[in-house]
């Protein structure tokens, strides 16, 4: 899962230019294309990988453990998985739709990791009122063993769509 961070990185600097929005940020055109597809998923993934190195690390502040404690950092933080996450795997499934067949199982690996285990974590995490409802909904989720499949094949993948990124769109 942490690869993500770094592979979200790596697809960043592998290169596309283009596609900026209107003001000339670095929001993304809508994706005619698989450079510029690429371009909106490397804007997309790390917002998406922030929110949830950030729930995971509300989900460890002893805080919370406490008879009581307010979740709501925790809700908020699930929120953003659930928007950031949403966000990430769509643009995930629209560079899959320009890739090539070869990357089609790749682009799968990282679509699923964010639909299968992050956005539901997330989404436990915006449901629960109290410690136990977290634990008792997430717990399931991190300690499944689909979830260390999903994120193996996630980094695996991510790696091969990042190193097809730099070959068809590097401008070097």
């Amino acid at each position: 899962m942490w690869a993500a961070v770094s592979t979200a990185a790596a697809l960043a600097l592998a290169g596309c230019t283009g596609a900026t929005g209107p003001d000339g940020s670095a929001a993304p055109k809508p994706a005619n294309d698989f450079c510029s597809a690429m371009l909106a998923l490397t804007a997309a993934a790390p917002p998406a990988n922030t929110a949830l190195n950030d729930l995971l690390t509300s989900m460890n502040n002893p805080d919370i453990f406490l008879p009581g404690a307010s979740l709501e950092s925790v809700n908020t933080a699930g929120q953003a998985v659930v928007d950031n996450g949403g966000a990430y795997a769509t643009a995930i499934e629209g560079a899959k739709q320009w890739g090539d067949d070869s990357l089609s199982a790749d682009f799968t690996a990282m679509r699923d990791f964010w639909t299968v285990y992050a956005v539901p974590l997330g989404q436990v995490a915006v449901d629960s009122t109290t410690y136990d409802a977290l634990i008792a909904g997430a717990r399931p989720l991190i300690e499944s063993s689909t979830t260390a499949d999903l994120t193996t094949a996630e980094a695996a993948a991510a790696d091969r769509v990042a190193v097809a990124y730099k070959d068809a769109c590097s401008s070097s």
